[in-house]
């Protein structure tokens, strides 16, 4: 199973991946707790980087500072 640092992301109006799918997937994840994220963007579907893109690269890079310092 995955180990390493994860940020999952989805979108709330995804089709393609419900957010309760996504958070299946996220609580099946083996990384540990404290090294992995999951981002519900509120505004989006299947596009999150088009849609919500400031909110998603703050997110991205809040993430990356957090890992590197643990």
């Amino acid at each position: 199973g995955i180990k390493t640092p994860i940020l999952l992301v989805n979108g709330r109006f995804d089709t393609n991946v419900p957010f309760f799918e996504a958070q299946e997937i996220f609580d099946k994840i083996g990384t540990p707790v404290h090294q992995k994220k999951i981002l519900i963007l509120e505004q989006s579907g299947h596009l999150p980087f088009s849609t919500e893109p400031e909110v998603l690269a703050h997110a991205i890079l809040e993430f990356m500072a957090q890992i590197s310092r643990d």
